[in-house]
């Protein structure tokens, strides 16, 4: 009697076991159909609202041009002083919100529209220092060059707008007497090219925030500048590092290999703020 009660004491106890288990899985099975499906669902209503929001940004912008010439015609033909002055203010803003609107735009455009070919990044680099010399001269800034020839595969227009953002970005760190250095050189089968400023620094906090859109040090500011140099570097199967102290100044380094998803040299750091 003994040992049939153990017995069937084991054999209940191992049905109670088995069953606990394979309820324990189904369970984890349909927690994970349901966090799969509540991802995809997730997914699907960002891309609608990036969608949306892409879509409201170029009907913003229609109306906001017609705006500004509209302000800008007045402005030529305001006779008071004060008149102007509110006129100038008007334009600022419309400004801050085209800026805005740019970014945002650039933003959200879809990887599928990366259009590679050759670049010269030399050129490329040498043209931009051109562009920034006149902003750089009204702020008291100089700008250095220093580049060896490279070519790469890639989208030029976007690695030309990623690099004005960040390039702008250190200007506006950088106080007056200070200097923007530019340099460009190969690695592996890719490049390396590094934006440098000797301005302010950031802290390790504003590194940690660095490239959340929206969030920014500068007044008026959106945040994005970062954020869109970061995804076209991605875009392009690169990595971009930001290096930065108070009071150092900042070192941002791309790292861009010789054709879009190409592999990158061996040893290089990997992504980081």
């Amino acid at each position: 009697m003994t040992v049939a009660s153990a017995a069937a004491s084991l054999v209940l106890l191992w049905i109670g076991v088995t069953g606990l288990t394979t309820a324990y899985l189904d369970g984890g099975a349909a927690l994970a159909r349901t966090r799969d499906a509540m991802l995809d669902a997730m997914n699907d209503r960002m891309r609608g609202a990036e969608a949306l929001g892409a879509r409201v940004a170029h009907e913003i912008r229609n109306p906001l041009t017609a705006i500004k010439g509209l302000v800008q015609l007045l402005a030529r033909g305001a006779h008071e002083e004060r008149d102007q002055r509110r006129l100038e203010v008007v334009l600022a803003e419309v400004g801050r919100v085209e800026e805005t609107l740019a970014a945002y735009l650039s933003f959200a455009r879809p990887l599928a529209e990366l259009c590679p070919g050759p670049v010269q990044l030399a050129t490329l680099l040498q043209e931009l220092a051109l562009l920034l010399e006149a902003r750089a001269g009204a702020l008291g800034l100089q700008v250095l060059l220093r580049v060896e020839e490279v070519e790469i595969v890639g989208d030029r227009r976007r690695l030309q707008e990623a690099l004005l953002n960040l390039a702008s970005n250190a200007l506006e760190a950088t106080p007056p007497g200070g200097t923007l250095t530019l340099t460009l050189g190969p690695v592996g089968g890719g490049a390396r090219i590094e934006v440098i400023d000797d301005g302010q620094g950031m802290t390790a906090e504003q590194l940690a925030r660095l490239g959340t859109p929206f969030v920014t040090g500068r007044p008026g500011g959106t945040g994005l500048g970062v954020t869109l140099a970061r995804a076209v570097v991605l875009q392009h199967g690169g990595r971009m590092n930001h290096r930065s102290a108070p009071g150092q100044g900042t070192r941002v380094t791309l790292t861009l290999p010789g054709e879009p998803g190409g592999a990158l040299p061996d040893g290089e750091d990997p992504d980081r703020r």
